[in-house]
């Protein structure tokens, strides 16, 4: 299949579907099962972004929203039902997430 994204983004971007509904939200923006994200691996991260980051030690993955107060920063699930993580030395930001596609 192929899935186009109309945001400039960069030359090591990658498409990945979501798996679990902890970017499932009931108001504002939502990515459901099945959904699929663009996301730059070139694009520095911000406060408020949506990223994929990797825990450096266990090799896990997650799609969280990235929110940095004061020196502290966290991936927070945009589902109520999940806790909020603190970001630490194992946390690396591997992409900002650009854009999204569902399908009907």
């Amino acid at each position: 299949r192929h899935i186009g994204c109309d945001d400039d983004i960069g030359a090591t971007s990658i498409a990945l579907e979501v798996e679990n509904n902890l970017m499932t939200s009931n108001t504002g923006r939502s990515y459901p099962i099945g959904s699929f994200i663009f996301v730059d691996q070139d694009k520095p991260p911000k406060s408020g972004d949506r990223v994929i980051a990797v825990n450096k030690k266990t090799l896990d993955s997650v799609f969280r929203e990235y929110v940095i107060e004061g020196s502290v920063s966290y991936l927070k699930p945009l589902n109520t039902q999940y806790s909020t993580k603190e970001c630490d030395e194992h946390t690396l930001i591997i992409g900002v997430i650009v854009g999204s596609y569902i399908s009907e």
